[in-house]
């Protein structure tokens, strides 16, 4: 019944657009069934059910590009997962045939990687309880972009940061309560929404080299910290001065790097290095127990990753991708337990049939090297068309987490195994 008054509702919306002259629209509707493991806990729930809604176009007016993207969400058990946000959104006009301007919203990517992206990080993300799935939400932008040195130059405005989306207190965390509206933390403490944040990036192939040059001033939304500014010391320790420890703080920073894809004639090898330099190191009150509470503050860090991909033709038609990743963060002992993905292997395997059908299957993994027993987590994923407009997908996630894990690294996805079946439809 979800999905046909999802179909109803998407063909009211489209069959106008699409007739009107020169409009190019397409659309879909998505229901997942998402099932967990049970986690013995009585509070939460093992089963949820969601219906997506994605709508895009794009029109011309002689010189002038539109372009606009939407997606909505309905879940019903997780309230926090009912989400209305934009994808690439914009107006595009050239000057010149090599000078441009853009603006509205856009959903940036600054990685050639599968798994590990250290430099990709300018959008706001909805957080889902899967390490693999977070989707971009659109930043407000402004865009200059010309040709310069045989490349692409751009200057990009980004004033209004947007906030992450986080799991709220029906999600399967069970939290006690929802989080509060996240504060933006600068070199002056308490930023406003509006602040001088850009994008400088530089891009050039040369002969089979793709090379990708950002540097970056903005909010870190990849990490946060999860507590209060209003605290007072009692002798020697910090107390809170209530039991609202529940605001998100996010941190200006300069994100600086360079990604790079060299083609070779059988496979690629890739790379990835970027620094973060926060532009405060003021202290968030946190809680490591109910009675324990301590002051922390982000550092700065260098994150690298390499891998490579390599495609392999089999006689029967069918195609393999596979694909290994390594990436580490350069940071000191006490700040390693903060990163979820720190000192990690990624191996994946992808297999495409070719047929009518479009079927694929791919299987990957992730393992936490830096810990002392077996950590990380296996996937593996199902696709194929039904029908002309018709995809299946079904997508399976389980982790080996360590009892001792913290919540600031995998441990946050303890009891979070899950399988997954969506079902689209295209119009």
């Amino acid at each position: 019944m979800l999905i046909k008054l999802s179909i109803l509702l998407a063909n009211l919306i489209v069959m106008p657009l699409a007739q009107a002259s020169d409009f190019i629209f397409r659309s879909d509707v998505t229901l997942e069934v998402r099932q967990f493991e049970d986690d013995g806990e009585k509070d939460t729930f093992e089963n949820q059910r969601s219906i997506k809604v994605h709508l895009e176009g794009e029109k011309d007016w002689e010189k002038l590009e539109s372009k606009f993207a939407v997606n909505g969400r309905y879940d019903d058990q997780d309230s926090s997962r009912n989400v209305i946000w934009s994808g690439d959104s914009y107006l595009k006009y050239p000057f010149s045939q090599t000078f441009f301007v853009s603006a509205g919203l856009k959903v940036f990517n600054y990685s050639y990687m599968e798994a590990f992206h250290p430099l990709d990080g300018m959008n706001a993300q909805i957080i889902d309880i899967s390490v693999l799935n977070s989707e971009k939400m659109g930043e407000p932008f402004i865009e200059l972009h010309t040709y310069l040195w045989k490349g692409d130059f751009k200057l990009i405005l980004t004033p209004y940061p947007m906030r992450p989306v986080l799991p709220g207190a029906e999600s399967r965390l069970n939290l006690p309560q929802d989080f509060n509206r996240g504060v933006w933390i600068g070199q002056d403490g308490e930023e406003p929404d509006v602040s001088d944040h850009f994008i400088l990036s530089f891009e050039r192939t040369i002969d089979t080299l793709d090379l990708q040059v950002v540097t970056s001033k903005g909010m870190d939304r990849s990490r946060l910290l999860i507590g209060t500014l209003d605290y007072s010391y009692f002798g020697e320790s910090p107390f809170p001065n209530d039991n609202d420890l529940y605001t998100p703080y996010y941190y200006e920073r300069y994100l600086s790097g360079i990604n790079g894809v060299y083609n070779f004639d059988s496979f690629q090898l890739k790379g990835s290095l970027a620094h973060t330099y926060y532009l405060s190191d003021g202290e968030v009150l946190v809680a490591e127990s109910e009675s324990e509470f301590y002051l922390v503050s982000p550092d700065d860090y260098t994150a690298f990753a390499i891998g490579a991909e390599k495609p392999v033709s089999h006689n029967n038609g069918l195609d393999s991708t596979f694909y290994i990743e390594y990436q580490n963060i350069l940071v000191d002992e006490e700040s390693k337990k903060n990163f979820p993905i720190q000192n990690d292997l990624f191996l994946a395997w992808r297999l495409s049939f070719n047929d009518i059908n479009s079927k694929e299957v791919a299987v990957s993994t992730v393992f936490d090297l830096e810990s002392s027993e077996p950590s990380g987590l296996v996937g593996f994923s199902y696709s194929q068309r039904l029908w002309e407009s018709w995809k299946a997908e079904v997508d399976l996630i389980s982790y080996f987490i360590p009892d001792d894990e913290p919540l600031s690294g995998l441990g946050f996805f303890r009891d979070k195994d899950n399988i997954s079946v969506k079902i689209q439809k295209y119009f």
